[in-house]
């Protein structure tokens, strides 16, 4: 990366990529609203480091730049708005929205926006990456789409989410991954999902109803024995309460689709 920054309305950006574009690299901590560029004097703006906007309290709305596919030189990555750092909006507190452009692969990172307590909408790409703990304590969020293979802890403590945003073709619901979302109620596992990690639903206190798409052929892998036991899934309201209740305490490792 270059030593070089640019101003622009409350954000500092930074050359990256060889000097071909930039990143957000801060913002100023009283902004209430923040413009992410497409280009400036002609480079792409392509990312949001770790932590630029962390603990912007006041920060309401931010808009993210509109995209298209437009390549660097082979193999120096793509030039469009891609991936949202580490804790990017941690503590954001004031943050209603988020809505990333349809267009490009996205990482939005671990931690992203970590405590963002009034966030209520977070729209991206089906295709996107969102990491462990990324809406993590997003108390208001009541509108997120689909994502595909839920990372840990991703909506953990989100206790406005009533509704289960877990695309068919997901393969994995990892560990911590809806802990805590007391506002789900009945909901539906993808026939795609083939794992669900301890803990992912645990303190899911108002479950009543989890019905499989596929509910045959799966099993439970103990700690205890070493052992895997067949499990019956016809059952929604049985199924509710064991994964609300799933702990490692039970010795349980996984519930796993032969």
């Amino acid at each position: 990366m270059y030593d070089n920054y640019k101003s622009y309305g409350p954000l500092t950006l930074k050359e990256t990529y060889g000097g071909k574009a930039y990143s957000v690299l801060d913002c100023e901590k009283d902004a209430t609203e923040a413009v992410i560029p497409k280009e400036v004097d002609g480079k792409p703006v392509v990312d949001v480091v770790d932590f630029a906007f962390e603990d912007c309290v006041k920060l309401k709305k931010v808009t993210f730049p509109e995209n298209e596919y437009t390549d660097f030189e082979e193999g120096e990555g793509p030039m469009y708005f891609h991936e949202i750092g580490y804790q990017a909006f941690g503590g954001c507190i004031a943050l209603e929205e988020v809505v990333l452009p349809d267009v490009g692969f996205y990482t939005v990172g671990q931690s992203a926006f970590y405590g963002c307590s009034s966030l209520k909408r977070a729209v991206f790409p089906l295709g996107a990456y969102v990491g462990s703990y990324a809406f993590f304590g997003c108390s208001s969020l009541t509108e997120v789409t689909k994502v595909k293979d839920v990372s840990e802890g991703a909506f953990s403590y989100c206790s406005s989410l009533a509704y289960l945003p877990i695309d068919e073709g997901t393969s994995v619901i990892s560990e911590d991954a809806f802990e805590h979302c007391s506002s789900l109620r009945d909901i539906v596992i993808p026939s795609s999902v083939k794992l669900i990690e301890p803990l992912a639903f645990r303190g899911c206190e108002n479950l009543a109803s989890v019905t499989f798409s596929d509910p045959f052929g799966w099993q439970i892998d103990s700690s205890y024995t070493d052992k895997t036991y067949d499990l019956d899934l016809s059952d929604p309201a049985l199924n509710a309460k064991r994964l609300s209740g799933m702990d490692f305490d039970d010795g349980i490792l996984a519930w796993r689709k032969k």
